[in-house]
């Protein structure tokens, strides 16, 4: 966040951390409803019918769950990067959004979205998919475990998923950052300005700090996503489709 818009980077804990609770609050609420809502999306898709998701199938269920959970997060991200610039408090930081009404609480919502679609598409739609490709075309090296493959699909799609979730990720931070709109507007004034300040690169600023995020986010919940839903619902792995 510092990175995209334009701040020095803090190594004093105290306020390196601000916004911590409100961030752990932002990923397990994001986390819960894109696991939910892409079993919700795949069924919806399948009508009912036993069968296996395509590809393209898989990639969309996740990126439809991860773009409605965008508007769940979207505000708890705003309180996070506002306790961030001013050092309130999460209760003060709310309180004085509230009063702002829904232009202030719904600010950087559809880039929080479409950062979200792009990051779930990654985590539960894409890595899935090239964890299986790796492992029928790879089966004596990067296919030969489970988990091999895991972390090939991560190294192979973080990248992506990052080239095309972090200008979303950009101007959603610039905006949430200057909720009263000294400086950016809206989302196309936002990304005008950084584009003639910054040059066409500031929508990518920190990108590296992404794509390492990714390549652990797309590993663990993918192992989870892969070990759970055997424990959760036995009956879906008992035969093949």
């Amino acid at each position: 966040n510092a990175s995209q818009q334009g701040l020095p980077f803090e190594t004093n804990p105290r306020v390196l951390y601000r916004g911590y609770v409100a961030n752990c609050l932002n990923n397990s609420t994001g986390i819960m409803l894109q696991f939910v809502g892409t079993g919700l999306v795949q069924k919806a898709i399948c009508l009912g019918q036993d069968r296996d998701l395509t590809k393209a199938e898989q990639l969309a269920a996740a990126f439809t769950s991860g773009y409605l959970s965008g508007f769940c997060c979207g505000p708890i991200e705003l309180v996070m990067i506002q306790q961030q610039r001013k050092g309130t408090s999460i209760f003060a930081t709310t309180s004085n959004l509230l009063a702002g009404g829904p232009r202030s609480v719904t600010r950087g919502t559809f880039g929080c979205c479409m950062r979200e679609g792009w990051y779930c598409a990654g985590v539960l739609g894409l890595t899935p998919v090239l964890r299986k490709m790796i492992q029928e075309s790879f089966p004596e090296s990067w296919g030969r475990t489970e988990d091999s493959a895991r972390f090939a699909a991560a190294v192979v799609g973080s990248p992506i998923i990052s080239l095309l979730s972090h200008p979303f990720d950009s101007f959603k931070s610039c905006m949430q950052g200057d909720v009263e709109r000294l400086r950016y507007g809206s989302m196309r004034n936002t990304c005008s300005v950084l584009v003639k300040e910054r040059g066409l690169a500031s929508l990518w600023a920190g990108s590296p700090w992404r794509i390492i995020r990714l390549l652990g986010g797309m590993m663990i919940l993918d192992k989870c996503n892969s070990h759970l839903s055997r424990i959760l619902f036995p009956h879906s792995h008992s035969h093949p489709h």
